[in-house]
């Protein structure tokens, strides 16, 4: 399982999870804006600074260089029923992402949202030539 954000803990504080390898991948600090995002931004916030863009690159060191490290390195079951990718926020978007141009290797993504706007549960089903996925969005309040 590849996390993008802070979900190690919560995820230490379920009872009957499986257990499994968790790697956590460290962001490029504000360079997150480009690693996380697969396409470049219309529009910036800041005037004169562009965003995303790097998505794509990202993705394939994730499942290029990571993932293979990771299954030759540990004892781990590679195939896509045993791969589970998870993000929170902008992480949340690479990861749906990654999801579905690697859908042959990751069986199971996951969303987390923390935002003051958000409804309490939300559902999207993303629709792809391969495979149906349904991805579960959770939101909560600060």
């Amino acid at each position: 399982m590849v996390i993008h954000g802070r979900l190690s803990q919560p995820l230490n504080e379920i009872p009957d999870i499986s257990r499994m390898i968790v790697v956590a991948i460290d962001n490029d600090g504000m360079g997150r804006m480009n690693e996380y995002a697969a396409w470049k931004f219309q529009e910036s916030p800041i005037p004169g600074q562009q965003f995303g863009g790097k998505g794509v690159e990202y993705a394939e060191f994730v499942m290029e260089v990571v993932k293979p490290f990771i299954d030759e390195t540990y004892r781990t079951k590679a195939d896509r029923q045993h791969t589970a990718m998870i993000g929170s926020s902008l992480g949340g978007n690479i990861t749906q992402f990654i999801g579905l141009e690697y859908q042959d290797q990751i069986g199971c993504l996951g969303r987390l949202f923390i935002c003051k706007l958000a409804p309490p549960r939300s559902h999207l089903t993303a629709t792809s030539s391969a495979r149906n996925y349904r991805l579960t969005s959770v939101s909560s309040s600060m």
